[in-house]
Formats: structure tokens, sequence, C-alpha cells
């Protein structure tokens, strides 16, 4: 699959070289999940694989190129989202988004072209029969048929194997309550 995407990849760049349009082309390879308990792969260190809520299901990579503006070769660490694309591509075209309209995402577009720090905030989100926070370096995972609570410091334990809930019992309430505020607004 990857050399079908590779060469496939390589005739679209190709024809945006041929049309002198590749320097004003944004190109974006990104996957929406971690890798599949149906096919071979890894996660490496992170725990799980897709449908899951650990990192391992929902960590992918996402791959930006455009030339002239966004510098070749630079990597980011930034904690970004799909979510995240549709503001950045509207940025990009230097449109607006309207008033009334109200998108869940950020712009990447600074943090792309200048490196600039992108936005620190929190990530929720639900299914695989629970639900998730993302706050800085904590991790919450909620599960709802067993009611048991997860709590990962992902600083210190990236591949979620150490679940601090029970000897950090404030902190878990301070993020249930957070992912309660966050259900209620929507």
């Amino acid at each position: 699959m990857i050399q079908e995407i590779d060469h496939d990849a390589g005739k679209t760049v190709d024809k945006l070289e041929v049309h002198n349009l590749l320097n004003n082309t944004l190109i974006v390879f990104a996957a929406d999940n971690g890798h599949s308990k149906h096919s071979p792969g890894s996660a490496g260190v992170y725990r799980d694989k897709k449908g899951k809520n650990y990192k391992g299901g929902n960590r992918a990579p996402i791959f930006f190129n455009w030339p002239g503006k966004i510098p070749a070769g630079t990597t980011s660490d930034a904690l970004t989202l799909t979510l995240d694309l549709m503001p950045t591509f509207i940025d990009f075209c230097g449109a607006e988004i309207p008033a009334e309209i109200q998108l869940d995402g950020s712009s990447m577009k600074d943090h792309l072209i200048c490196q600039s720090t992108f936005q620190e905030r929190d990530i929720f989100w639900k299914g695989n029969g629970g639900n998730a926070l993302r706050s800085k370096n904590w991790k919450l995972i909620h599960n709802l048929k067993s009611d048991k609570v997860e709590l990962y410091d992902l600083h210190k334990d990236i591949s979620e194997s150490q679940n601090l809930a029970e000897s950090h019992p404030e902190k878990v309430q301070k993020l249930l309550k957070k992912f309660k505020r966050w259900q209620e607004s929507l």
C-alpha cells in the first residue's frame, strides 16, 4: 500500500511541476487513527491499536509539503487533530470564517510556516466504549461499561502502562468535571 501511495503521489507531484503549480499547492497526507488490528503493523511503544482510546489507536502522522511556504525537513510534536485541517486551509486561503460558524479546530498555518508554538488546549473525544480527555501531559480514559477510570502522565509514561487514577484522585475529579462541562457545551 505504501508503495502505491508513494507512486501515485509522485505522479501527482510530477503533474503539478509540469503545469508549474507545485509552488502554489499545499500537499497534505493524513491518517485518522493508529494501525489496524486487521493489517500488519506496530504502534511501537504506544499502547493498543485503531478503535481504542490509547495512543496506539489515535496517534497518527500527518505530512505537509508546500515548497517556498513550509520549510522542508521541519518536524513538530504539537498535539493536533484532523479537525485543525479545515481552519488551516481557510487561513491559508486568506478567507474568513463567518461569525455564525464555529469550527472545533484551530489553524496550524503559523505553526507550519514559522514554527511558532501551536496553542495548547484540552482535547476531548468520545467513542470506543468510553470517553477520553487529554489535558497537557495528563490523559483520562473513562470506560462507560465498567465505569473504570484510567489516568496517565504522558510525559513520564508514553506507553500508558501505569494507571495513576488511584494515586491522583483529585486530578481524576478535576478532569472528569472538565469532560462533563465539555459534554454540556455540545
